[in-house]
């Protein structure tokens, strides 16, 4: 796997599926030089995806919990930093992009 950036084409996309316990590598001036797009997936099916989404619907899961933070469009420059800071223990903050 860390050495699978070479069989991928000039601006390709590399998709890792399934886990791994070890490190991943890839030499940051080759993956910047292909421009690859790397995806990852835990070999879940579309009826696995279809259950989350009917869960998120219903309410059964409450979606809210994991926003931990709203930063307006305007303030990104000067807020990112501050948004992302470990102390803040940031899981998802949401960008507005109306404000």
């Amino acid at each position: 796997m860390n050495e699978a950036y070479k069989y991928a084409a000039y601006g390709g996309r590399l998709v890792y599926v399934g886990l791994v316990n070890d490190r991943l590598s890839i030499p940051d001036p080759e993956f910047h030089k292909r421009e690859l797009a790397i995806l990852s997936s835990r070999n879940a099916l579309r009826s696995d995806f279809a259950a989350v989404i009917r869960a998120i619907e219903n309410g059964a899961v409450d979606t809210g919990r994991f926003i931990t933070g709203h930063l307006p469009f305007s303030e990104v420059a000067g807020g990112f930093e501050s948004a992302f800071a470990p102390e803040e223990n940031p899981v998802k903050v949401i960008i507005n992009l109306a404000d």
